[in-house]
C-alpha cells in the first residue's frame, strides 16, 4: 500500500512552537518515526510538507495516481480552505485527518474542519481495529485447537475458551457498528447521525480489537510475545488507535453531549 502523509502550514515549526500543546518533537522526528513504522508494516510512505496552499493542492492532485491512502494535516487550512477540500474530493482511497494537538479540547474555531464528511478517519480506524481483532482471534482459536496439554487441546478448557468467546462477541458487535457507520457515510446521512455512528464504531472497535489481541496473546502464553507468532507486534498499533485520531474520552464526551443532551464536561 502506498500512503502519502501531507503536512501543511506551520508544521515545519514543530519543536519551536508551544511545547505544552505541540510537544517537543520536530517534524523531522515525526517523519523518522513514520518511516520506521512503514518499514515494520511493509508500507510505502511518502511524507511531504509545505507552507503554500497551492503546493498542498498540487500534492493532493499528484496523490490521485500515486497513493492508495492519505494522512492529511493541513494545519490552519483545515478550518477554511475549500480549495483543499475540493482537491480531496476526487480521491477514492482512505483519507485520515490528523492533528498534533487535541482540537476538541481547544478553542471553538479549531474544531471546524471544512474536510468534515470527506475524512473517514473514525470509520477507517474502526475497520483496522476489527480487522486486527479478527486476525488475532483466528490465530488464537487455531492455537487453542492444536496445542495439547495432558493429551487434550487447551481450547477444551473454559478458562481458555470463554475469554476468546467473549472477545469474539464484542468483536462482532463492533463490526456491526462499523458497518452501520460506513453505510450512513456512503448514503450521505444526516451529519449528526453519521457522526454519532462513526464515533460509536471507533470506540467499540478499538476496545474490542484490543481485547481480542490481549486474549490471543494470553492464549499463546509466552509464545504470544514472540515475534514469529505475529501478535505482540500489533499491540502498539491497536493501543495507538485507542487514543487516536480521537481518544475514547472524547468519544464519550461526544455521546454524552450530542446523543444524551448532557452539559459539557470540559
Amino acid at each position: 500500500m502506498r500512503i502519502d502523509v501531507l503536512n501543511g502550514v506551520n508544521l515545519d515549526m514543530l519543536g519551536r512552537r508551544n511545547s505544552r500543546i505541540y510537544g517537543d518533537a520536530s517534524l523531522q522526528d515525526l517523519e523518522t518515526q513514520i518511516y520506521a513504522w512503514a518499514r515494520e508494516l511493509s508500507l510505502q510512505v511518502r511524507c511531504r510538507q509545505t507552507n503554500h496552499e497551492g503546493e498542498y493542492v498540487g500534492f493532493l492532485h499528484a496523490a490521485l495516481d500515486n497513493a492508495d491512502a492519505l494522512v492529511v494535516n493541513p494545519g490552519a487550512w483545515t478550518h477554511y480552505s475549500w480549495a483543499i477540500r475540493d482537491a480531496l474530493e476526487p480521491f477514492g482511497g482512505a483519507v485520515v485527518e490528523v492533528h498534533i494537538s487535541d482540537v476538541d479540547a481547544r478553542e471553538e474555531w479549531r474544531r471546524l474542519s471544512v474536510l468534515e464528511g470527506l475524512t473517514t478517519e473514525r470509520i477507517t480506524g474502526a475497520a483496522i481495529c476489527t480487522g486486527i481483532g479478527r486476525y488475532a482471534i483466528a490465530r488464537a482459536a487455531d492455537y487453542a485447537r492444536e496445542r495439547e496439554v495432558w493429551d487434550v487441546p487447551i481450547g477444551r478448557h473454559q478458562g481458555i475458551a470463554h475469554p476468546l468467546a467473549t472477545a469474539k462477541i464484542e468483536l462482532e458487535l463492533a463490526r456491526l457498528m462499523t458497518a452501520k457507520a460506513a453505510w450512513l457515510h456512503d448514503h450521505d446521512a444526516d451529519p449528526a447521525v453519521a457522526g454519532e455512528a462513526a464515533n460509536m464504531a471507533k470506540y467499540a472497535a478499538a476496545e474490542a480489537g484490543l481485547h481480542c489481541l490481549d486474549a490471543a496473546i494470553q492464549t499463546h502464553g509466552g509464545n504470544g510475545m514472540a515475534s514469529e507468532y505475529g501478535l505482540a507486534d500489533l499491540w502498539g498499533l491497536l493501543r495507538l488507535l485507542r487514543i487516536a485520531p480521537v481518544s475514547r474520552e472524547m468519544v464519550l464526551n461526544f455521546v454524552a453531549q450530542q446523543s444524551l443532551g448532557l452539559p459539557k464536561s470540559y
